[in-house]
């Protein structure tokens, strides 16, 4: 497991042929855009924006996969419990955040089960996840640009151990796997 889990992101992340910033620039981005709630789109996003700013379109792929169907709840809780703390200056959550929080949670226990299926199920339930959308939001893009500049900057220090050790000076003009 292990030496898988390093063929994949050490070798084929840092062994990259192309320049240390692109790489690192991918990695930063891969860690900002995970990050976000946009779980099912983060792959298309990333590439887009990848391109866009002129990023490895690799790099950062692996780094996607940290918000994922199985963490998305604890993982966008934390986010939003990030950004509810920053917009509200530290403070306990208002009443009306800790309302719906807990109308959240009383729609899930007593009406999963029976009424999933329903369309006012999910228009309950997308009203109030709306509501809190600003400090999920907030807290996902503060997380994001303080796992991601630091990323940055240690995965450029990493590509270039990783050239010196392995004897691997990959030529940018190389370009992309």
């Amino acid at each position: 497991m292990r030496s898988q889990l390093k063929a994949v992101l050490i070798d084929r992340v840092f062994g990259l042929r192309d320049t240390p910033h692109r790489i690192a620039l991918g990695v930063a981005l891969g860690l900002m855009i995970a990050f976000t709630p946009t779980l099912g789109v983060q792959i298309a996003l990333y590439l887009f924006l990848a391109t866009l700013l002129g990023a490895n379109r690799f790099s950062g792929m692996p780094l996607l996969f940290i918000s994922n169907p199985i963490s998305a709840v604890p993982f966008y809780y934390f986010c939003w419990s990030v950004g509810s703390y920053c917009l509200n200056f530290g403070l306990p959550e208002s009443g009306a955040e800790g309302a719906v929080v807990t109308s959240i949670g009383t729609l899930v226990d007593h009406k999963l089960g029976t009424q999933i299926w329903t369309p006012s199920f999910w228009t309950q339930l997308g009203s109030a996840l709306l509501s809190l959308s600003t400090e999920l939001w907030v807290g996902s893009m503060l997380l994001g640009v303080c796992t991601g500049l630091p990323g940055y900057f240690l995965s450029r220090w990493a590509v270039g151990a990783y050239r010196a050790r392995s004897g691997n000076h990959a030529s940018p003009e190389q370009g992309e796997p």
